[in-house]
Protein backbone atom coordinates (compact mmCIF):
# COMPACT_ATOMS: atom_id res chain seq x y z
CA UNK A 1 0.00 0.00 0.00
CA UNK A 2 1.58 3.28 -1.16
CA UNK A 3 0.80 6.81 -0.03
CA UNK A 4 0.53 10.34 -1.35
CA UNK A 5 0.82 12.96 1.35
CA UNK A 6 -0.88 16.28 0.65
CA UNK A 7 -0.73 19.52 2.61
CA UNK A 8 -3.92 21.25 3.75
CA UNK A 9 -4.04 23.18 0.46
CA UNK A 10 -4.19 19.95 -1.55
CA UNK A 11 -0.61 20.04 -2.90
CA UNK A 12 1.50 16.90 -2.77
CA UNK A 13 4.40 17.17 -0.34
CA UNK A 14 5.63 13.57 0.07
CA UNK A 15 5.23 10.06 -1.29
CA UNK A 16 5.89 6.73 0.38
CA UNK A 17 5.99 3.19 -0.97
CA UNK A 18 4.61 1.62 2.20
CA UNK A 19 3.97 2.13 5.91
CA UNK A 20 7.65 1.71 6.81
CA UNK A 21 8.74 4.44 4.38
CA UNK A 22 5.83 6.68 5.45
CA UNK A 23 6.95 6.43 9.06
CA UNK A 24 10.53 7.33 8.09
CA UNK A 25 9.36 10.67 6.65
CA UNK A 26 9.16 12.08 10.19
CA UNK A 27 5.96 14.03 9.56
CA UNK A 28 3.15 14.91 11.94
CA UNK A 29 0.42 12.92 10.22
CA UNK A 30 -2.42 14.91 11.76
CA UNK A 31 -1.49 18.03 9.77
CA UNK A 32 -1.47 16.25 6.40
CA UNK A 33 -4.03 14.58 4.18
CA UNK A 34 -2.56 11.09 3.71
CA UNK A 35 -4.13 9.05 0.93
CA UNK A 36 -3.63 5.43 -0.01
CA UNK A 37 -2.77 4.98 -3.70
CA UNK A 38 -1.93 2.16 -6.05
CA UNK A 39 1.62 1.02 -6.60
CA UNK A 40 1.22 2.05 -10.24
CA UNK A 41 0.30 5.61 -9.28
CA UNK A 42 3.16 5.72 -6.76
CA UNK A 43 5.67 4.54 -9.37
CA UNK A 44 4.39 7.00 -11.98
CA UNK A 45 5.16 9.84 -9.57
CA UNK A 46 8.38 8.26 -8.24
CA UNK A 47 9.72 7.89 -11.78
CA UNK A 48 8.57 11.42 -12.70
CA UNK A 49 6.26 10.03 -15.36
CA UNK A 50 3.29 11.85 -13.87
CA UNK A 51 2.20 14.49 -11.40
CA UNK A 52 -0.02 13.85 -8.40
CA UNK A 53 -2.91 16.23 -7.84
CA UNK A 54 -6.05 16.26 -5.79
CA UNK A 55 -9.05 16.29 -8.17
CA UNK A 56 -12.51 16.41 -6.59
CA UNK A 57 -10.94 15.24 -3.32
CA UNK A 58 -9.46 12.17 -5.02
CA UNK A 59 -5.69 11.72 -5.46
CA UNK A 60 -5.08 11.58 -9.19
CA UNK A 61 -1.96 11.08 -11.29
CA UNK A 62 -1.80 12.99 -14.54
CA UNK A 63 0.74 11.35 -16.80
CA UNK A 64 3.20 13.71 -18.44
CA UNK A 65 2.36 12.20 -21.82
CA UNK A 66 -1.15 13.63 -21.34
CA UNK A 67 0.05 17.13 -20.49
CA UNK A 68 -0.17 19.81 -23.19
CA UNK A 69 3.50 20.80 -22.81
CA UNK A 70 6.10 18.09 -22.38
CA UNK A 71 9.25 18.68 -20.31
CA UNK A 72 11.93 18.19 -22.99
CA UNK A 73 13.47 21.26 -24.59
CA UNK A 74 12.13 20.17 -27.98
CA UNK A 75 8.68 19.23 -26.67
CA UNK A 76 9.46 15.51 -26.36
CA UNK A 77 9.38 13.50 -23.17
CA UNK A 78 12.92 12.16 -23.49
CA UNK A 79 16.11 13.67 -22.14
CA UNK A 80 17.69 14.79 -25.39
CA UNK A 81 20.94 16.43 -24.35
CA UNK A 82 23.74 16.15 -21.87
CA UNK A 83 22.76 19.59 -20.58
CA UNK A 84 19.22 18.39 -19.79
CA UNK A 85 20.55 15.35 -17.96
CA UNK A 86 23.08 17.42 -16.02
CA UNK A 87 20.30 19.79 -14.98
CA UNK A 88 18.24 16.84 -13.71
CA UNK A 89 21.24 15.51 -11.76
CA UNK A 90 21.83 18.96 -10.26
CA UNK A 91 18.20 19.10 -9.08
CA UNK A 92 18.61 15.68 -7.46
CA UNK A 93 21.78 16.89 -5.71
CA UNK A 94 19.94 19.97 -4.43
CA UNK A 95 17.21 17.74 -2.99
CA UNK A 96 19.43 15.19 -1.23
CA UNK A 97 22.25 17.46 0.01
CA UNK A 98 20.32 19.08 2.90
CA UNK A 99 19.17 15.64 4.04
CA UNK A 100 22.74 14.38 4.14
CA UNK A 101 23.78 17.45 6.13
CA UNK A 102 20.85 17.58 8.56
CA UNK A 103 19.53 14.04 9.03
CA UNK A 104 22.55 12.08 10.22
CA UNK A 105 20.40 10.03 12.60
CA UNK A 106 17.84 9.04 9.95
CA UNK A 107 17.53 5.25 9.36
CA UNK A 108 18.24 5.74 5.61
CA UNK A 109 21.17 8.12 6.13
CA UNK A 110 23.79 5.82 4.59
CA UNK A 111 21.55 5.30 1.54
CA UNK A 112 21.18 9.08 1.13
CA UNK A 113 24.96 9.51 1.38
CA UNK A 114 25.51 6.79 -1.23
CA UNK A 115 23.01 8.45 -3.56
CA UNK A 116 24.65 11.85 -3.10
CA UNK A 117 28.08 10.33 -3.80
CA UNK A 118 26.71 8.67 -6.93
CA UNK A 119 25.30 12.02 -8.09
CA UNK A 120 28.58 13.81 -7.40
CA UNK A 121 30.53 11.23 -9.41
CA UNK A 122 28.04 10.83 -12.25
CA UNK A 123 29.61 11.50 -15.65
CA UNK A 124 26.88 12.56 -18.08
CA UNK A 125 29.43 12.81 -20.90
CA UNK A 126 29.87 9.03 -20.88
CA UNK A 127 26.34 8.44 -22.22
CA UNK A 128 24.93 8.47 -25.73
CA UNK A 129 22.10 10.90 -26.42
CA UNK A 130 19.19 11.09 -26.79
CA UNK A 131 18.32 8.83 -23.88
CA UNK A 132 15.16 6.78 -24.16
CA UNK A 133 14.28 7.51 -20.54
CA UNK A 134 11.85 10.32 -19.79
CA UNK A 135 13.41 11.41 -16.50
CA UNK A 136 16.46 11.07 -14.30
CA UNK A 137 14.46 8.79 -12.02
CA UNK A 138 13.45 6.52 -14.88
CA UNK A 139 17.08 6.38 -16.05
CA UNK A 140 18.10 5.28 -12.56
CA UNK A 141 15.33 2.71 -12.34
CA UNK A 142 16.15 1.26 -15.78
CA UNK A 143 19.84 1.00 -14.84
CA UNK A 144 19.32 -0.48 -11.35
CA UNK A 145 20.64 2.64 -9.61
CA UNK A 146 19.25 3.27 -6.14
CA UNK A 147 17.68 6.73 -6.16
CA UNK A 148 15.24 8.89 -4.24
CA UNK A 149 12.60 11.08 -5.79
CA UNK A 150 12.62 14.45 -3.95
CA UNK A 151 9.13 13.69 -2.59
CA UNK A 152 10.51 10.55 -0.90
CA UNK A 153 13.02 12.49 1.19
CA UNK A 154 12.27 13.52 4.78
Amino acid sequence: MAYFIFNTDGFITKIAADDVEKNKLNITESVYDIRTVSTEDFNNVRLSLGEAKMVDNVPTVILKSALPVAPGADGSLNIKTQTELEAAVDLAKQAVSPIVEDCTDHPNYSDYVSYKNYLNNFDASSLTYPLTDTSWEEYCDNNSITFYHPLQLP
